[in-house]
């Protein structure tokens, strides 16, 4: 099964973590079983084919192994860094509260991602919007006021004449260029999507992240987590 469910290709991301990990914990809070648990989440009709065997999967695990962190270790879809403080937090007897910790944690990453990946798409659309008002108005109101002074008997000169000659090339070679570039703009769109969903990040967001405070935050964070599970320093 666990096999299966890496050849789809499916992989726990930041909200997938965040909403497991607090239904999880939500189980517990509640005196239910994790196996229990686990059969209530897959009743719900939302769930998507891949989800639903991954949830499968650890449901027959724990009835034969009985731990949540090796039934999520045979997925193969959950980051290393879950499995060892879910782990540790059956060992310590604090289960509930590392998966709080754990959604809180992922609920924050999600969050700085999404920021980051709104800084790069939002001025791409602007910019790519503001270029295309340039071009129309370029290509069909330029030519409207160059009518209009031959009305008057009056020829286009300086920078007036240059928007219409740049008018004129645009009109000409206007859609093989409009083309191109929604082409490169859906093109940086699917590749700042795939990276996030991957977790592998954008050349742009390695410019942009502030790594000192950062990694501050990460470790911060991580610490909290031990600190969570009963784990001293």
């Amino acid at each position: 099964m666990s096999q299966k469910i890496k050849e789809t290709g499916f992989k726990a991301n930041d909200l997938y973590v965040a909403d497991f990990c607090e239904q999880m914990a939500e189980i517990l809070k509640a005196g239910l079983t994790v196996e229990y648990g686990l059969e209530l989440m897959l009743e719900d009709d939302e769930l998507r084919p891949q989800e639903k065997a991954v949830l499968e999967n650890m449901l027959i695990d724990i009835r034969s192994q009985g731990e949540l962190s090796k039934a999520m270790d045979n997925t193969g879809i959950f980051p290393k860094q879950i499995i060892d403080m879910i782990s540790i937090g059956e060992k310590t007897g604090h289960l509930e509260k590392i998966l709080y910790s754990l959604k809180n944690e992922y609920e924050r990453r999600y969050a700085i991602k999404k920021s980051v990946r709104n800084i790069v798409v939002y001025p791409l659309s602007i910019s790519m919007v503001t270029l295309l008002l340039i071009g129309i108005i370029l290509v069909f109101v330029m030519p409207v006021f160059k009518h209009s002074y031959a009305s008057l008997g009056i020829e286009m000169s300086g920078v007036a004449k240059l928007l219409f000659d740049i008018g004129e090339i645009l009109s000409k070679i206007g859609l093989p260029l409009a083309f191109i570039l929604i082409v490169v703009f859906l093109g940086v769109l699917v590749y700042v999507q795939y990276s996030f969903k991957t977790n592998k990040g954008t050349v742009v967001y390695r410019i942009l992240e502030n790594k000192e405070t950062l990694d501050q935050c990460k470790f911060a964070g991580i610490m909290a987590l031990y600190f969570s599970g009963g784990i001293p320093v």
